[in-house]
């Protein structure tokens, strides 16, 4: 994926021209609580890098998956937000415990199961951690 074009996508054969993706971004807090933050973007590896520079705590891992246009993507964007209303923090920042195995599976299952019901089929979801965000900072920044 050319990250520059936003909102084109090409997998398994097949180029989309209005690609919007949901994406998680997870910072760590120094606490036994972790932060989450969600939103959609055309350029999910360019936001999550965004978010690693300005974030006032580490970003310590990324995920994202193509959910369709901008409909399905702000569809499955807002389900979340209703879904973790309870965990907000600020804007679209959520706290979870990290010691909690409950807490992980539900951060994890309710991501993965809104973005699907959202763009109606399962989702490949990619993710990098944090020395492959920095690695990707430090590409951008060449290029």
């Amino acid at each position: 994926m050319n990250e520059r074009l936003g909102g084109r996508y090409a997998r398994h054969g097949v180029t989309y021209t209005d690609a919007w993706f949901l994406y998680a971004i997870l910072a760590d807090t120094k606490r036994p609580i972790f932060v989450a933050k969600v939103g959609i973007s055309t350029t999910p590896l360019l936001r999550i890098a965004a978010v690693h520079e300005a974030s006032p705590f580490p970003i310590v891992a990324g995920m994202w998956a193509m959910v369709g246009g901008r409909s399905a993507a702000a569809s499955a964007e807002a389900r979340i937000r209703k879904a973790f209303s309870d965990r907000r923090t600020q804007s679209d920042w959520y706290e979870f415990d990290q010691t909690s195995p409950d807490d992980r599976s539900r951060f994890n299952l309710t991501i993965r199961s809104l973005t699907a019901a959202a763009a109606h089929r399962p989702l490949e979801w990619h993710r990098l951690k944090q020395g492959e965000i920095q690695n990707y900072l430090a590409a951008a920044k060449l290029a």
